[in-house]
């Protein structure tokens, strides 16, 4: 099994089915990315669950990590942390773990930073309006959060 090479810095309650989290590398620098790129995360089928979990339709591999991709909120300018906003999923394999995860925690953090869902072919003196709800906007976030900080 995968190494969980990172570590729960910050857990913020949003809503009682949302929360964000922020993710921090142990021992191994974030790779560049650009706002509105995408990483997995992933914890063992034996963390502990919310209280708020129900049965998982299908039982996860015993051996492998169970992994999904998160749009990335943060900026893409700092490189000590990455920030998620999650929705809980209560029968899900992934998100009643991650709902169950404390500051301190270790995780798995993909190295490798995708998607096409950048501003890169935006013209930047073009206005643009970005629509999205709930965990959609984390992409969102992470455009405007490094543009702003270019801005200063």
């Amino acid at each position: 099994m995968e190494e969980l090479n990172a570590i729960v810095q910050q857990v913020v309650q949003v809503s009682p089915i949302m929360k964000v989290f922020r993710i921090a590398p142990l021992g191994w620098e974030l790779p560049d990315f650009k706002p509105g790129q995408f990483v997995g995360i992933g914890l063992p089928p034996t963390a502990s669950k919310c209280a708020e979990a129900t049965e998982e339709p299908v039982e996860p591999a015993p051996d492998k990590l169970i992994k999904r991709a998160y749009s990335i909120a943060s900026s893409n300018i700092s490189k000590d942390y990455v920030e998620f906003y999650i929705t809980l999923v209560h029968s899900g394999a992934l998100t009643p773990r991650l709902f169950d995860l404390k500051i301190g925690d270790k995780i798995w953090l993909g190295q490798k930073f995708v998607g096409m869902f950048t501003l890169d072919q935006v013209d930047e003196n073009q206005n643009i309006v970005l629509i999205g709800t709930g965990t959609g906007v984390a992409p969102y976030m992470s455009m405007l959060r490094s543009d702003a900080l270019r801005r200063k």
